[in-house]
C-alpha cells in the first residue's frame, strides 16, 4: 500500500467504522417489517428539528445571547417539526403511495397521518400560547414575516415545479434560507438594536448556515436522483456536480473562520465565537464532502441520516468548548 491510498483509507475509516450498521439497502423495508433502530429519527421526523435546535444554541453561544430561554428551543423544534410533517404529507398525496421515488418516511408518516394530523393540532395550540406568554412580541411584530414569506415561496415552487428529472437548487436555496432564517431569528430577536430584521438578514452568519442547509438539502437530492438512474455515466456526473458547490462552501467557509480570526492581538470572545462558527460551517461541509465520496458504501436512507448527523456535530464542539 502507497502513501497515497493509506491517507485515503485513514480518510475514509471515521464514518466506515462508526457507521457499517447503516449501510444495509433499506428501500426493500416492507410496511410490516420493523424499521433499524437508526432510521426511527427520520421517520418521526425529529432530526431537521434536533438540527435546528443545536444551531440555534450555536447562533445564541455566538452572539452570546446566553442563556436563552428554553421556550426559544421548544418553538424552534416544534415550528420545524410542523413544516417537515406537513410538506412530508403534501408529498406523499401529491405522488401516490405506488410512486418510485417515495421513500420509507413518507410511507410511514402516510399510514400514521391521523396521528401526525392530530399533533399538528395540538403543537400548533402549543406553540401559539408560548409565542404569546414567554417569547418577546417582536419575533411576531417584525421577525416573523420575512420567514412567512420565505415558506411560502418554497411551498409555491413545490407545488408548481416537478419532483422529478432534475435537482431542485433554487427550491434547495430557498428551503435552506427558510431553514436559516427561522433558525437564526429566534436567537437574534434578543440582540436588540435598530433595524433588527434588516440586520439578520444580511448577517454574514445566517447567510452562511442557510447555504449549509441547501448544501444539505442538494446533497439529498443528488444521492436520490443517482438512485433512479441506471445510466452509469450520469451517476458519476450528479456526483461531481455536487463537489464544486461543497468545495466552494469549504473553502469560503474556512476563509472566513481565518477572517474572523485574523487580529491576533484582539482575543475578545466575539471574535473567537465567529472564528468557532465558520469553523462550524467548513467542518459540516466537509463531512458532507466525505459522504459525497463515499456514498457507495451507504443506502439512501443512510445517507441522509448522516448528512443530518454532520450538521450535528459542531454542537458537540462548542459544548466541549463551553465546558472548558
Amino acid at each position: 500500500m502507497d502513501e497515497e491510498e493509506f491517507v485515503k483509507l485513514i480518510w475514509q475509516m471515521p464514518i466506515c467504522f462508526y457507521f457499517t450498521t447503516m449501510s444495509s439497502d433499506t428501500s426493500s423495508i416492507r410496511h410490516d417489517t420493523r424499521p433499524p433502530w437508526w432510521l426511527w429519527p427520520g421517520l418521526i421526523c425529529v432530526v431537521a428539528p434536533s438540527v435546528a435546535m443545536a444551531w440555534l444554541y450555536i447562533f445564541a453561544d455566538t452572539w452570546q445571547i446566553t442563556p436563552l430561554r428554553w421556550p426559544s428551543y421548544v418553538v424552534l423544534g416544534g415550528a420545524v417539526w410542523m413544516i417537515y410533517v406537513t410538506d412530508r404529507l403534501l408529498d406523499h398525496y401529491s405522488r401516490g403511495e405506488a410512486h418510485s421515488t417515495v421513500s420509507v418516511r413518507h410511507r410511514f408518516l402516510w399510514r400514521h397521518r391521523r396521528t401526525a394530523i392530530t399533533l399538528l393540532i395540538l403543537l400548533m395550540g402549543l406553540l401559539a400560547v408560548l409565542q404569546w406568554t414567554r417569547l418577546p412580541m417582536a419575533l411576531i411584530q417584525w421577525y416573523l414575516w420575512p420567514e412567512l414569506l420565505i415558506v411560502i415561496v418554497f411551498f409555491t415552487l413545490s407545488a408548481i415545479v416537478p419532483k422529478e428529472g432534475s435537482v431542485p437548487y433554487f427550491r434547495n436555496l430557498i428551503a435552506g434560507l427558510a431553514f436559516g432564517y427561522g433558525t437564526a431569528m429566534m436567537a437574534h430577536v434578543f440582540s436588540g438594536g435598530s433595524h433588527p430584521v434588516l440586520t439578520l438578514l444580511c448577517s454574514k452568519e445566517m447567510l452562511g448556515f442557510s447555504l449549509l442547509c441547501a448544501a444539505n438539502m442538494t446533497a439529498i437530492h443528488v444521492w436520490e436522483w443517482e438512485t433512479e438512474r441506471a445510466d452509469e455515466e450520469r451517476l458519476k456526473q450528479a456526483g461531481r456536480v455536487l463537489v464544486l458547490p461543497l468545495l466552494l462552501l469549504t473553502v469560503g467557509a474556512f476563509g472566513f473562520s481565518l477572517w474572523e480570526n485574523s487580529d491576533w492581538l484582539r482575543s475578545s470572545t466575539h471574535v473567537t465565537r465567529l472564528h468557532l462558527f465558520f469553523f462550524s460551517i467548513f467542518l459540516s461541509t466537509g463531512l458532507l464532502l466525505v459522504l459525497n465520496r463515499t456514498r457507495e458504501r451507504f443506502s439512501l436512507e443512510a445517507l441522509r441520516m448522516l448528512a443530518d448527523v454532520a450538521m450535528l456535530i459542531p454542537l458537540a464542539i462548542y459544548l466541549l468548548v463551553d465546558s472548558v
